[in-house]
């Protein structure tokens, strides 16, 4: 029995409510809904002027390719900037390469969490730059629950992952006027894809409801022993060309169903027990010699997506975790292939987000765990991890 690493809708995600949550003041700011945090990249480069802006881009050399593909296919061209070991940027390296010809820079809150901004609004303003900050890793910050982001120019945000919508991202621009209008209204997704979304949605509330059941009867437990005697898995690549995107994601608006049940989510009523998540796993790994935890000395004013964890040589665990049923999942497994050109990034930052590709974990903590879940998690991480030596 594993839970899946995300949030998937239960019977209340389809009922009306009435108590407001984070995205209210979305839609109060003027946002954009989309497809997906992706559709939403795609929206608003396909919206910035190249003749004022430029033509060039500065993302993290640490990324799901999702966020360089929408860049490219708008038509601009990518260069990267170098995220250090423990997920900072690299001021230096990052200054070096703003110019005038810097339509934007792209920063990434990573796994949720702010990066630091130092100079850098003032460094895009008097370059002309626009500064977007991708919130797609969550979408709300804390005391008190609120919308994310908005320090720069345009936040990009990515529901799906803290609200139990499958799809739905958006987007929002401090000041529209800087982007280009557009007249043209997407068209909803076509009908056998809306059956499709129905039907999983309709899927993930009857398996939801069995685990409620089984929760009250007693009889949600998992197995006693932990399994730690595997082969281990061929090596993937970290490079990859094309990373494979639903062009439904680009050409239509958000399906109408995810959109009810991200207005509709009581997201701001289950901030709490994500957070007691976050907390239970990130004091317990904090023990686990193996384990580095780069946000454990940061001020958690925000709600994480998951308790991120460096893992040197991850694919040596990974694969045992997944055997023992623990909800976790990766980020920047793959890279964009244009990270490897030779010319767009530095090679202190491609070593850099290599290490990190073949290092970050990242477990759940989202609002359908409850404490078995966690209790799990932490049981089978000791388990393993205490048996270090002998792996």
């Amino acid at each position: 029995m594993r839970r899946k690493p995300h949030p998937t809708p239960t019977l209340t995600s389809v009922l009306p409510s009435f108590t407001g949550n984070v995205v209210d003041e979305f839609v109060q700011k003027g946002g954009e809904f989309s497809y997906k945090a992706r559709t939403a990249l795609y929206d608003v480069f396909s919206r910035i002027d190249k003749s004022i802006f430029g033509q060039r881009v500065l993302i993290p050399a640490f990324h799901c390719p999702t966020v360089v593909q929408p860049i490219l296919k708008a038509g601009f061209e990518v260069e990267y900037y170098r995220i250090k070991k423990d997920l900072q940027i690299d001021f230096a390296e990052l200054a070096d390469k703003l110019n005038e010809n810097v339509a934007a820079v792209v920063i990434i809150n990573f796994f949720g969490f702010e990066q630091p901004l130092q100079a850098l609004p003032t460094l895009c303003e008097a370059n002309n730059t626009l500064l977007i900050e991708d919130c797609s890793h969550s979408v709300a910050a804390i005391s008190p629950v609120r919308l994310s982001g908005g320090r720069g120019d345009i936040s990009i945000y990515s529901f799906w992952k803290m609200l139990p919508s499958v799809q739905g991202g958006g987007w929002v621009a401090r000041a529209p006027a800087t982007l280009q209008k557009t007249e043209k209204k997407k068209p909803a997704q076509p009908l056998i894809q809306s059956l499709r979304l129905g039907k999983q949605i309709a899927e993930h509330i009857f398996d939801n409801m069995l685990l409620g059941l089984r929760c009250i009867l007693g009889h949600y437990h998992y197995q006693d022993d932990v399994r730690v005697d595997f082969d281990a898995p061929v090596e993937t690549s970290q490079e990859v060309t094309f990373y494979p995107v639903d062009e439904l994601h680009y050409d239509f608006d958000i399906p109408w169903l995810s959109k009810y049940i991200i207005k509709n989510a009581r997201f701001n009523s289950q901030v709490a027990g994500i957070l007691k998540n976050y907390q239970d796993l990130s004091d317990d790994f904090s023990k686990v010699e193996a384990f580095h935890l780069p946000y454990a000395d940061s001020e958690l004013n925000v709600v994480p997506w998951a308790v991120p964890v460096i893992l040197e040589n991850r694919q040596q665990y990974d694969y045992k975790l997944l055997a023992n049923d623990v909800s976790f999942f990766t980020f920047g497994e793959e890279l964009h292939a244009s990270l490897y050109d030779g010319k767009s990034a530095s090679q202190a930052a491609v070593d850099d987000a290599r290490y990190l590709s073949g290092s970050m974990i990242c477990f759940s903590i989202h609002q359908n765990l409850n404490s078995i879940d966690i209790h799990h998690t932490k049981k089978v991480v000791n388990t393993l991890f205490s048996q270090k030596s002998s792996l």
